[in-house]
């Protein structure tokens, strides 16, 4: 899609976001075309791109992006998602 390919190319390739995907989460990319019955119903959406941090202790949702999100707006969620979890501990 093309949201999908603006929001690769323009925010998670971007150096603010990449070292933090690689050294600070854990990254998972999903085709909903292809892997849609391989994950649980929470998991699952029709919305693309659709981001979910996840706490790994008890697969709830800490947050989630719903669309094209911005590079500044990206950092924010993935903080966000952070805070939420050291809460969670």
């Amino acid at each position: 899609c093309p949201w999908c390919r603006k929001f690769e190319n323009r925010t998670l390739k971007s150096p603010l976001i990449q070292p933090r995907l690689n050294k600070e989460l854990i990254t998972l990319v999903v085709d909903s075309k292809f892997d849609v019955d391989t994950f649980p119903e929470k998991f699952r959406t029709k919305y693309t791109p659709y981001v979910f941090f996840i706490n790994p202790k008890d697969e709830s949702i800490l947050t989630k992006s719903v669309g094209y999100a911005k590079k500044q707006e990206f950092t924010k969620i993935i903080t966000n998602s952070q805070v939420l979890y050291k809460k969670s501990k």
